[in-house]
């Protein structure tokens, strides 16, 4: 990469691509990707919550709470299940605000990462 170039990001667009990229850390102290947890409900039924607690490194309990859809489940921030799209939601002014609803949980994100992006250059 020519350095030269090189531009540092906003926060939000940093944070937009971990989750992108896989590479976002799910809490302070998460062992486990998102690609991990989706690998870990691809299992169920398959390999014992026991083993892949052992596999894992993690509590069984927590492999019962990533294949119930409990936790882990969604890397992309602002974007939500909506009945087999993903909506986009930010908060403004202390409400929620629809940002609309997308294919892709990718796409809300980035609605939500852009929305983010102008409210903090209005500051």
């Amino acid at each position: 990469m020519d350095t030269a170039s090189w531009v540092p990001a906003a926060k939000g667009e940093n944070q937009y691509d971990r989750a992108r990229h896989g590479t976002q850390a799910m809490g302070k102290r998460s062992k486990i990707s998102y690609a991990e947890a989706e690998e870990i409900r691809a299992l169920k039924g398959k390999v014992t919550q026991a083993k892949l607690a052992e596999r894992y490194g993690i509590s069984r309990a927590n492999i019962s709470l990533i294949q119930l859809g409990k936790t882990h489940t969604n890397p992309f921030k602002g974007a939500r299940p909506d009945s087999g799209k993903f909506s986009a939601l930010i908060k403004e002014d202390g409400r929620y605000k629809y940002l609309g609803r997308y294919d892709t949980a990718e796409a809300a994100s980035t609605a939500y990462w852009n929305r983010f992006n102008e409210l903090r250059q209005r500051r």
